[in-house]
């Protein structure tokens, strides 16, 4: 036996099913699955899963439920629309509730894998990432990423989607955005063990204003250590708009209870967009500036470590941070991640709960933060990424005890 899926249009009158069901019965096809989709006031889509003898292909198939007038309606230019004919898989054969629930959770854990379960939900083919929406077209879905830029766009070829598929993809977005506003909002209002009250948050170009402040504020050597290179001239407003809100990846900001901007971090994609081919993921540098007056406080982890709850989310497999050295080879502040001192890079990964690899080259350490693992990607669980503390200092003593020898 072979199991394939139909999907005919009917007109939406008593009867109808059991007709097409008569005739596949007549081949000795036996329907084990069935979804309806409404089209109009007098027509509906029928999703058949048939299972029927290997001797019959799919023009058999088609040709026997177009005898019973399954093939009703027309395909919207006045033509008759086809019965159209796949091969299914076992796999399919779920409940659809069931399904649905499963893809949600799935997302709440793994919000990157957005365009992934929107194939599963309706069957597609594909589902890529773009910058602009393509011209609509019956074979393919586009919808907004919620908390990111650009579109993704479904496409199926051996359907078209239905205005049903489309109100599920719809709510699975729906669940997506969601997502993204608590992830915006995951930082929220920390306290500092000094009692100081904070409020972390994605960063926005209208926050350009309060970058400049923060730049002003920052001593000479605090700059260095962030750009490699100080002039002391105050930056163009498109350079301090893309601190702020970067065109690729994101910024988180550090306020003070006074408003004032006291900590920014930056996680850029490595890659240019024409090697990463629009596609999220791949390795992201980290880039952070505390004022002077506020470090040592706590806030640079805090700053990495919801950089890497959303990196995570975003898809991103690994977090990368640069440190200039000295003439001895020591490090020295780190660039990357911020205030320092001989193996802050390391340091601050560790203590944000992140296991880190480090090497060093012509000057320059480098510290890798792996956030996914396997050969398939599978995210680092939340659960890792929040009980940093322990774990974290444990990274720090064995840092310690590697760099001792």
């Amino acid at each position: 036996m072979t199991l394939w899926q139909v999907r005919t249009r009917v007109r939406d009158i008593p009867g109808k099913l059991a007709q097409l069901a008569t005739a596949l019965g007549a081949v000795r096809g036996n329907v084990v699955g069935i979804d309806v989709h409404g089209c109009d006031l007098e027509h509906v889509h029928d999703d058949l899963f048939v299972d029927v003898p290997e001797a019959i292909e799919a023009g058999d198939l088609a040709q026997v439920l177009a005898g019973t007038g399954g093939a009703g309606g027309t395909d919207g230019s006045g033509g008759a629309e086809p019965v159209r004919v796949r091969r299914a898989r076992v796999q399919e054969l779920v409940d659809g509730p069931s399904q649905a629930l499963t893809l949600a959770a799935r997302l709440v854990e793994d919000p990157a894998a957005l365009p992934a379960l929107l194939c599963r939900l309706v069957g597609a083919d594909s589902a890529d990432l773009c910058g602009q929406p393509p011209p609509d077209s019956p074979h393919h879905l586009t919808v907004g990423w919620p908390g990111r830029r650009g579109f993704v766009v479904v496409r199926r070829e051996w359907a078209p989607f239905t205005w049903v598929e489309r109100a599920r993809v719809d709510r699975l977005v729906a669940v997506a955005a969601v997502v993204a506003r608590d992830q915006a909002n995951a930082g929220g209002r920390v306290v500092l063990t000094d009692g100081s009250r904070l409020r972390i948050r994605l960063g926005g170009p209208e926050d350009a204003g309060h970058v400049a402040d923060l730049l002003a504020r920052c001593s000479r050597s605090a700059r260095e250590a962030r750009f490699v290179a100080d002039d002391g001239e105050r930056l163009p407003v498109r350079w301090l708009e893309r601190l702020a809100a970067p065109p690729e990846g994101f910024s988180l900001l550090a306020f003070a209870e006074s408003g004032q901007l006291v900590g920014m971090a930056q996680c850029l994609p490595q890659d240019p967009p024409h090697d990463r081919a629009g596609a999220p993921g791949g390795a992201h540098e980290v880039g952070l500036l505390v004022e002077d007056g506020w470090q040592r406080r706590g806030i640079g982890t805090l700053l990495v470590r919801g950089l890497a709850r959303r990196a995570l989310a975003d898809g991103v497999t690994e977090l990368v941070a640069v440190s200039t050295a000295d003439r001895t080879g020591h490090a020295g502040p780190a660039r990357s991640a911020g205030p320092g001192g001989p193996g802050g890079t390391e340091r601050l990964f560790a203590r944000a709960g992140l296991p880190v690899l480090t090497r060093y080259a012509d000057g320059v350490w480098e510290a890798r933060a792996r956030l996914r693992t396997g050969a398939r990607g599978e995210p680092v669980s939340a659960a890792d990424l929040n009980s940093a503390v322990l774990r974290g200092e444990a990274a720090v003593r064995a840092w310690a005890r590697s760099t001792a020898r």
